[in-house]
């Protein structure tokens, strides 16, 4: 990719129960993208109202799309994802605009957004996922990030110091053939991203540091061997070629998530 072209910026965003925080990430972020993509996992909060409320003077065109219940880090993603594809199928993106992912729940800078972007578009890699400094977490933390890292880096054959790392910029191109295996359940969507891609061919770079705001408690010991599990899973279907049509794929999960927002909901 040639930095010196003008290049769409997508931001994608997850977002569950996070009302103290998502408006204000939002905001920062939306100074340095072209898009926002929110995807909210059926939060049970006050946050998809706050979404919306913010969207009526957002300065950057949003989409707002609402899972009616919680499916994970990794169905979230799936759904932006999708969406991305839908873009990119349409017409409105280009295969070399880029996506960033970020977490709603402000432990990134949405003020690296230009760094991160930057760095993706000068080394002519197709994702840079940011590497975080851990030396505020627990020591039990720090070592499953390193195992879960060493997991990644055997079954990718890229060497990953951070694969558990959500702040990332990528092509737009490498989202329909990440779509042909990722499967988007529960929280393995970093081992599965961080496998498939480099099993595909596209070029991952681990290596540049990205700020940690604070810490958070976040997975627990048997989210941390799903995420394993997960990443294996993926390279044995890429290994073994069980693909999708990415296409077909996007519009059929947007079209199941539309229907599903339109069903009455069912007294027990």
């Amino acid at each position: 990719m040639d930095p010196a072209v003008r290049r769409q910026r997508v931001l994608v965003m997850p977002q569950f129960n996070e009302e103290r925080t998502v408006v204000a990430v939002l905001a920062q972020a939306a100074a340095y993208v072209d898009r926002v993509v929110v995807v909210d996992d059926g939060s049970r909060d006050g946050s998809p109202g706050l979404i919306q409320r913010w969207m009526e003077t957002a300065p950057v065109a949003v989409d707002l799309l609402q899972h009616p219940r919680n499916r994970g880090m990794s169905g979230a993603l799936l759904t932006g994802f999708c969406h991305v594809v839908a873009l990119l199928a349409a017409g409105e993106l280009g295969p070399d605009d880029v996506v960033i992912t970020i977490d709603a729940d402000g432990q990134h800078d949405p003020a690296e957004i230009p760094m991160l972007i930057d760095y993706l578009l000068e080394t002519g890699v197709d994702v840079a996922l940011g590497r975080r400094n851990l030396e505020g977490y627990p020591a039990y933390k720090r070592v499953g990030n390193r195992l879960l890292s060493a997991w990644a880096s055997l079954l990718s054959g890229c060497p990953y110091a951070d694969v558990e790392c959500g702040f990332r910029a990528m092509r737009a191109a490498v989202l329909p053939e990440l779509l042909r295996y990722f499967s988007g359940f529960k929280y393995g969507c970093a081992q599965e991203i961080g496998v498939i891609l480099p099993r595909l061919g596209f070029r991952v770079d681990n290596r540049l540091p990205v700020v940690v705001r604070y810490y958070r408690q976040g997975a627990r010991f048997r989210d941390g061997l799903i995420n394993a599990f997960m990443g294996f899973w993926a390279f044995l279907r890429v290994l073994l070629g069980v693909a999708r049509d990415p296409y077909a794929r996007s519009r059929a999960h947007l079209h199941r998530l539309r229907l599903d927002r339109a069903a009455p909901e069912r007294s027990a």
